[in-house]
This record gives structure tokens, C-alpha cells and sequence, in this order.
């Protein structure tokens, strides 16, 4: 039967931070979901007209 010391600390659970935050992500994801992309976004017209493109070949 094995034991857990009791000097042993417990394990500290794992901190909930995202991964990526940067604005950029966070339009793409939000275009995404179906929201509107700021008028300030960083992504290039281009890549938010490709993106209509596949959604309406994929409707």
C-alpha cells in the first residue's frame, strides 16, 4: 500500500492561462464564431474574404 508522506507537499494545480491572446487570434476566433471583426483589427481584408469563400463552399 503506498502512501503519500505527510512532509510531502501537495501538487499545486496548474495555472489557467490562454495560450494565445494576441488581437489577431482573438478577431479570427471571434469571425469565427460569427461575430463581427473590429474595424481595428490587425488580419488583412484578404484573409477575412477567404474565409467567407470557404464558408459559403462549405454551406
Amino acid at each position: 500500500m503506498s502512501k503519500r508522506p505527510s512532509y510531502a507537499p501537495t501538487p499545486t494545480p496548474a495555472p489557467a492561462t490562454q495560450m494565445s491572446s494576441t488581437p489577431g487570434h482573438l478577431t479570427y476566433n471571434n469571425y469565427r464564431l460569427g461575430g463581427n471583426p473590429g474595424t481595428n483589427s490587425r488580419v488583412p481584408t484578404e484573409i477575412i474574404t477567404k474565409i467567407r469563400n470557404e464558408r459559403k463552399l462549405h454551406k
